[in-house]
């Protein structure tokens, strides 16, 4: 009878030990795949985000060179002139709005009441 006891605990040692080995093993592979079909996720939208961060940039540098430069003070005095032009473009195109048909008026720039380009809409001068 010991002898029996003896054989069923051993066994039932053995089962649980397969059980926690088979049980790792699944759980390993499982892992195993998620990672994988995570990478593939992550190479995925990172070309998307490459190809829309390297627009963005383009875009960023445009807006540097074309606006955000202009404003410095050391450019400023040379542009001041084109600045102060767009009071001179507003008012060439009333002269142009009120020679044509309402459906071909175009938008005059709305200074909102500032001596300067507001680009960034924040109420104040934007340079060094």
């Amino acid at each position: 009878m010991k002898r029996k006891s003896l054989l069923v605990a051993i066994m039932g040692v053995l089962m649980i030990f397969s059980g926690s080995v088979m049980s790792f093993v699944t759980s390993f592979a499982k892992d195993v795949s998620d990672t994988k079909s995570g990478i593939e996720e992550i190479e995925v939208n990172y070309k998307k985000f490459k190809e829309l961060m390297e627009s963005f940039n383009g875009e960023r540098e445009l807006i540097y060179n074309d606006v955000i430069n202009d404003l410095y003070i050391e450019n400023v005095a040379g542009k001041y002139g084109f600045w102060k032009d767009v009071h001179k473009y507003n008012e060439f195109l009333e002269l142009y709005n009120k020679s044509v048909d309402v459906s071909q008026q175009v938008q005059l720039f709305d200074l909102k009441n500032y001596d300067y380009l507001d680009f960034n809409d924040d109420g104040k001068y934007m340079g060094k």
